[in-house]
């Protein structure tokens, strides 16, 4: 779904099947419930019943317990009273920091970048190089952030979300998954996501899975900016969540 929906009324999945089976005689129904025993549907009523991919709504399921858990931690990001940003900036951040989740979103030109790059210096200075990372959905991106951070003096190479988890081969089945999950997770007490309205769904659960139990992390990004290739919308609904 490009609008970034999860869970669909019975209606949609039929008119999909038409779409795709177009001359055979569709039985939705039956559709639906082979598919929902065999696993490949989730199913749940709520207002009337609603469809997804499995897939699709277990990784949804693992975003929102993870939120739910960071939700109940206290913060321990740095202090930001003294960083360079005006008192504006200052008062939007210190309102993202108030959770180990954090959020920092606006739109083009509010200083987002700049107030990211500031946060990520403090912390450098007050926990060291290695406890910071910074990351986002491409290499494109990655490489504007890394070089927006060169500007301003912090001499730290962003990569791709996909580089920060490592990408492994799946000897059981084929396919590939992350070498960083809950059994291993990344080694940094503060990640930072920039072009966070990129992230889709499936890559989110992911990477939430595998930050640590005193993992902060900061997502930065603007909803009206690119949307998620791939399905959901994670920061838009984190944002409407209230987060």
């Amino acid at each position: 779904d490009s609008n970034g929906h999860t869970w669909h009324r019975p209606r949609i999945c039929e008119n999909g099947l038409r779409e795709m089976i177009a001359g055979a005689d569709v039985q939705p129904v039956k559709a639906a419930k082979l598919a929902v025993r065999a696993g490949l549907l989730a199913v749940r009523h709520d207002g009337g019943t609603w469809f997804a991919d499995a897939k699709k709504a277990a990784n949804e399921a693992i975003i929102a317990e993870r939120v739910r858990k960071w939700l109940d931690w206290a913060p321990m990001w740095p202090r930001v009273e003294s960083i360079d940003v005006s008192d504006h900036q200052r008062e939007k951040l210190t309102q993202a920091l108030a959770g180990p989740l954090s959020i920092f979103s606006g739109g083009p030109g509010t200083g987002k970048t700049y107030v990211a790059a500031r946060l990520i210096a403090e912390v450098q200075r007050q926990c060291g190089d290695g406890a910071i990372t910074v990351a986002a959905p491409t290499g494109k991106a990655a490489v504007r952030i890394t070089e927006v951070m060169a500007g301003y003096g912090i001499s730290l190479r962003a990569t791709t979300i996909h580089s920060l988890l490592k990408v492994e081969s799946q000897s059981e089945g084929g396919g590939w998954g992350f070498e960083h999950d809950e059994a291993n997770p990344l080694p940094y007490r503060f990640i930072v996501i920039d072009e966070a309205s990129m992230i889709d769904a499936d890559l989110a659960a992911a990477f939430f899975r595998a930050c640590g139990p005193s993992t902060h992390v900061m997502l930065v990004g603007d909803t009206g900016q690119l949307p998620p290739v791939g399905h959901g919308a994670p920061l838009r609904d984190l944002i409407a969540a209230g987060v």
